[in-house]
């Protein structure tokens, strides 16, 4: 949270060069971030797996983890009002939330005991893909 919090604290102006490429680049870092503070509230919330193997995630604990980390994804979209050169967006939020709803799906799968490797894959592609179409719809029809 603290990592996020000082990231979205500053302005990147963009570097030399395509700017959409730019923007795209920009919009889908926000994906990994909130998809590593969902997979660290399932942590915080479950405790890491023990001996007995992955920790079941119930519906009360998937809601609360990811309530969490989209209550976090709207203070930080509002927070960027108060930077200069920042804004919030609502297209932010949704890679935002992207990201989170990847990560969490993952770990969840993970554990399952039917977790296959090729299930893995594609919903890492799956989650890739929403993530970057989350950032392009940012980028393009988010007005940056």
């Amino acid at each position: 949270m603290g990592a996020i919090y000082g990231l979205s604290s500053r302005h990147f102006p963009a570097p030399e060069g395509p700017a959409g490429l730019w923007l795209v680049v920009a919009n889908l870092a926000h994906a990994p971030l909130f998809g590593i503070l969902s997979v660290g509230f399932a942590a915080w919330f479950l405790a890491l797996p023990g001996p007995e193997g992955w920790p079941r995630i119930g519906p009360r604990k998937a809601f609360a983890i990811l309530f969490s980390t989209l209550l976090y994804a709207a203070f930080d979209e509002g927070h960027q009002a108060f930077v200069p050169g920042r804004f919030p967006s609502v297209f932010d939020f949704l890679t935002d939330a992207a990201g989170a709803f990847s990560a969490f799906g993952i770990v969840v799968y993970l554990g399952r005991e039917r977790a296959t490797e090729r299930g893995l894959r594609l919903r890492l592609l799956a989650g890739g893909l929403l993530c970057l179409a989350s950032a392009v719809l940012s980028s393009f029809v988010g007005g940056k």
